[in-house]
């Protein structure tokens, strides 16, 4: 039976970090480089802010692509729309990060508001939590 864990979601996770790779190496190099010469130097914590969000796309890749890849490949729940859902949400978000005045205008405000981004990445972590448990726990039942 097709399940979206199986295809979909590993093929946009790679679409998606092909995408970054590009706009890593390109719009944030063009940016950063042209930057250097009004700022003469560029501060390390924006790279930082870049870095950042790619490290937590890496690790959500590495779980999505290979662990639970093999546990929720063959079979659907009700859960998949919305695990689908999280999963586009979440590489779009990543995304708009390294556009460089979308990055800059969000850390400057998250520098004095921190807690509103723990309390963000808490809540997608949380509800996708929930829901990749529910994925699993409804495969278990429909194999017994």
């Amino acid at each position: 039976m097709y399940s979206i864990w199986g295809k979909d979601i590993p093929k946009e996770n790679i679409g998606f970090l092909l995408l970054y790779i590009a706009l890593g190496f390109f719009a944030i190099g063009a940016f950063v480089f042209l930057a250097s010469f009004a700022l003469r130097a560029w501060p390390l914590k924006y790279h930082v802010y870049f870095v950042a969000p790619l490290v937590f796309f890496g690790i959500f890749l590495f779980m999505e692509n290979v662990i639970l890849k093999k546990s929720l490949e063959f079979g659907e729940s009700r859960f998949d729309n919305r695990a689908s859902m999280l999963v586009r949400l979440r590489n779009t978000v990543v995304a708009l990060n390294f556009v460089p005045v979308v990055n800059i205008v969000f850390w400057q405000y998250i520098e004095d508001h921190f807690w509103v981004m723990l309390l963000g990445v808490g809540c997608y972590v949380l509800v996708y939590w929930v829901t990749v448990r529910g994925a699993l726990q409804a495969r278990r039942a429909s194999n017994h």
